[in-house]
């Protein structure tokens, strides 16, 4: 491809003002047969500057393709060209991040129901300590109409001692929970990490 010479026209604008460029073309290429109207007032020579817009559109996508390959720029330039080089970077490593978490706590998880398949059933003594409730809240907007709308999912824990007064915290259901009250002295039953009940004493 020839590259041709642009001239190069330096204008002060002043500030918030607009700057207009009219730039003459041809609706086709017609430089193997020149029209006489055209050289009635452009020499051959002038009229081998215009080119038509199809041409100029490869030229200046031949030109930007070579310019980003060896400058290493992108032809949006200066903030915007950063931008369009750091979101899809900043969307990659939520995603990987994202998806890794999950992975871990997938592999976390089967791990720690394979360590309680394999520990045995125990009962022992045992008093109710505490109990807790871990609430989350979550915000999202649902519908056509946008409105804002709030779930939540509660998780439920009692911790026990046992009579070597080492104190264990389990994960119960939320009917457990409702039943057990604190200073409750009883029978408990579980597997590694796994509540299985909670037997009270009859007084």
């Amino acid at each position: 491809m020839t590259l041709r010479a642009k001239s190069v026209v330096c204008l002060k604008v002043k500030s918030g003002g607009y700057l207009y460029i009219c730039v003459p073309g041809m609706k086709k290429d017609c430089h193997d047969n020149l029209p006489k109207e055209l050289l009635l007032s452009w020499t051959p020579e002038q009229l081998a500057y215009l080119s038509s817009f199809a041409y100029d559109i490869l030229d200046a996508d031949y030109l930007y393709g070579w310019r980003d390959k060896i400058l290493g720029i992108s032809p949006f330039g200066g903030f915007d060209g950063m931008m369009f080089s750091i979101v899809p970077v900043f969307i990659v490593i939520v995603f990987v991040f994202v998806f890794g978490t999950i992975i871990v706590r997938s592999i976390q998880g089967a791990k720690q129901w394979k360590s309680n398949n394999e520990s045995p059933v125990l009962t022992v003594d045992a008093t109710v300590v505490t109990k807790r409730a871990d609430v989350q809240h979550y915000h999202h907007n649902t519908g056509t109409d946008n409105m804002h709308h709030m779930s939540s999912s509660t998780t439920y824990y009692a911790t026990f001692e046992v009579t070597s007064g080492d104190r264990l915290e389990f994960q119960i259901r939320d009917t457990e929970y409702g039943m057990l009250v604190e200073h409750d002295i009883g029978k408990l039953t579980f597997q590694g990490t796994r509540y299985l009940g909670f037997e009270r004493s009859k007084r």
